[in-house]
C-alpha cells in the first residue's frame, strides 16, 4: 500500500514504525528543510523519538503534492494548531475518493472544531477516519504490545486503515463513533493534567482513584451531551488512553499538572519549551462548553488553576464537594 504520513513529530515517526512492519510505501512530509535533510541522512530524530532508527526507503519531502497525490491512504499527524492552515495548502491534492486517517488530538481554538470537523471545511472526500487509543508514541515504535481505536462512519475506511496497521503486536478496534473517539483522545490530556496535580500536591493514590473515577463520569456525560456515544468511554480511545495518560510519567500533560501542583520552579519553563496538548484542548473545550451552555465542573476547574491562576489545592476542594 502506498501511505502518506503529514507530520515528523514523534507520533508521525511511530506511526511509520508500525505501518513498515507490514511492508507499506511511506512517504513523509514535513514544513522544514532542516528537518528533511536530518531524517533523509540521519534516518532518526533524536531529540522527538530518541534510539529509534527509520527504514531507508522512507521517502521524506516537504512538498504537500508529493506526500498526497495518488496514495492509498493519507495520514495526517500534525499537531492541532497548524490542521487548518496546513489543509488549505494540502486540498487541492487530495481527491474525493482518497481515504484520509486523522491522528491528530485535541479541540480547534477559533471555532471549537473537532479535528475531522476542520478536514471537511477543506477537503471533499468523506472516506475519513480518526486514529486514537493507548500508545505513546516510542512504545508504537518498539515492538511492544498497544492497541488503537479507529473510527469512521464508512466500515470499509475503517478497515482499510485497520489493515495498514493491523500486526500481531498492534491490536485495532473500530467504531462509527467519530466525535465519542475524538472527545475523548481531547478530555484524556485536560484530565491527566489534574491527575499530575494530584501528584504534586502529595496527596495519595486513593485521591487519584476518586478523582479518575467522577472524571470518567464527566467524560461519559460530555460524550452524549457533545454527540458522541457513552459507550465509546469503554474503548481503547477511551478508558485505555485515559489510563495511561492520566497515571505515566511519560504524559507531557501528567508531568505538567505535577508541576502546577508542586509549584515547581521551572513550570513557566517547562510551559515554554513543551508542546502540553492538553493546555490546548483546556482552552478550546472550555469556550465550546460555554457555546453549548453544558456544565463540566472538573473541567471548570482545571481551567481556574490552569488559565486562571487559582491555587491547585482547590481542585481537592471541588472533589470533596462532588461527593458530599
Amino acid at each position: 500500500m502506498k501511505i502518506g504520513i503529514l507530520g515528523t513529530g514523534a507520533y508521525g515517526l511511530a506511526l511509520a514504525k508500525a505501518l513498515k512492519k507490514n511492508h507499506h510505501h511511506l512517504t513523509m512530509w514535513t514544513k522544514f528543510e532542516e528537518e528533511r535533510e536530518l531524517l533523509k541522512t540521519t534516518r532518526e530524530n533524536k531529540t522527538v523519538l530518541p534510539q529509534i532508527k527509520l527504514e531507508e526507503d522512507i521517502i521524506f519531502t516537504t512538498n504537500l503534492k508529493e506526500v498526497c497525490e495518488e496514495q492509498d491512504l493519507l495520514i495526517i499527524a500534525i499537531p492541532l494548531a497548524f490542521f487548518d492552515d496546513t489543509m488549505k495548502e494540502a486540498k487541492e491534492y487530495i481527491g474525493e475518493d482518497q481515504v484520509v486517517c486523522i491522528a491528530t488530538k485535541g479541540i480547534e481554538q477559533k471555532e471549537g472544531l473537532f479535528a475531522h470537523e476542520l478536514l471537511e471545511k477543506h477537503v471533499k472526500t468523506k472516506k475519513v477516519a480518526v486514529l486514537s487509543g493507548p500508545t505513546f508514541a516510542i512504545d508504537l515504535a518498539k515492538d511492544t504490545i498497544c492497541a488503537l481505536t479507529i473510527a469512521s462512519k464508512e466500515s470499509e475506511v475503517a478497515e482499510k486503515v485497520a489493515l495498514a496497521l493491523r500486526s500481531k503486536h498492534l491490536m485495532i478496534e473500530k467504531t462509527k463513533d467519530v466525535i465519542g473517539v475524538e472527545l475523548c483522545g481531547g478530555i484524556k490530556n485536560v484530565m491527566a493534567i489534574a491527575t499530575g496535580m494530584i501528584d504534586g500536591l502529595g496527596q495519595s493514590d486513593s485521591t487519584k482513584a476518586l478523582f479518575e473515577k467522577q472524571a470518567l463520569e464527566e467524560m461519559i456525560r460530555l460524550l452524549e451531551e457533545i454527540g458522541g456515544r457513552k459507550e465509546t468511554i469503554l474503548n481503547y480511545a477511551g478508558i485505555g488512553d485515559f489510563l495511561l495518560t492520566c497515571n505515566s510519567v511519560k504524559s507531557r500533560n501528567y508531568t505538567y499538572g505535577i508541576k502546577v501542583g508542586s509549584k515547581s520552579p521551572d513550570l513557566e519553563e517547562y510551559e515554554e519549551k513543551t508542546t502540553i496538548e492538553g493546555l490546548y484542548t483546556l482552552n478550546s473545550l472550555y469556550d465550546l462548553l460555554k457555546r453549548k451552555k453544558i456544565s463540566a465542573p472538573l473541567v471548570e476547574k482545571i481551567y481556574d488553576i490552569c488559565v486562571k491562576g487559582e491555587n491547585a489545592e482547590e481542585l481537592l476542594i471541588k472533589l470533596v464537594e462532588k461527593t458530599s
